[in-house]
C-alpha cells in the first residue's frame, strides 16, 4: 500500500517533501536521509513525532509540502489536512484530481474539532469533501 501525508505549504512549517522506503525517511529532492526539520522531530531516521509518522504506515510514504511540487505516484490513501483555508474545495478537488485512485482520509495536525466557533465551521467542510475522516483526539 501507497500512502500519502499532504499538509499545505502554510501549515506544515519547515517540514520538507520526504519519502519513506524500507522504514527510512529520504528528501525527495536529494534522496538524502532526512530526520526532520529539528532536531527532536525525528529519532534516529526512523520515526517521526505526531501526524508526520503516517507516512511510515504502507509499504512506501510520501509526506507532500505542495510548494516543493505534487510528486506522480499512484497512491491508496492520502491523508489530506486543512486546517487554515476558509474553502478547501479547491484544495482536495487538485489533490482528487491528482491522485485519482486514492481514498482521501481528512485529519488535522493541531485543531481540536469539537472546538465551537468558525473552527468546527472550517474544518466541517473539509471533513465533508473527504472519503473518510481519521482525527486523533476523543469526542
Amino acid at each position: 500500500m501507497k500512502v500519502g501525508l499532504i499538509i499545505p505549504s502554510n501549515d506544515c512549517g519547515r517540514w520538507q517533501s520526504y519519502y519513506v522506503k524500507d522504514s527510512k525517511p529520504y528528501l525527495l529532492s536529494t534522496g538524502e536521509p532526512y530526520n526532520g526539520p529539528g532536531p527532536q522531530d525525528g529519532m534516529d531516521n526512523h520515526i517521526f513525532r505526531n501526524i508526520w509518522n503516517r507516512v511510515f504506515l504502507g509499504e512506501e510514504g510520501y509526506f507532500i509540502n505542495p510548494a516543493q511540487g505534487i510528486i506522480d505516484v499512484d497512491l491508496d490513501v492520502v491523508f489530506l489536512v486543512n486546517e487554515t483555508q476558509s474553502d478547501p474545495s479547491d484544495f482536495v478537488n487538485a489533490v482528487r484530481r491528482t491522485y485519482k485512485n486514492a481514498t482521501i482520509i481528512g485529519t488535522t495536525k493541531e485543531n481540536i474539532p469539537m472546538l465551537q466557533g468558525k473552527e468546527v465551521t472550517r474544518l466541517e467542510k473539509f471533513f465533508k469533501l473527504c472519503d473518510k475522516v481519521a482525527i486523533q483526539f476523543k469526542e
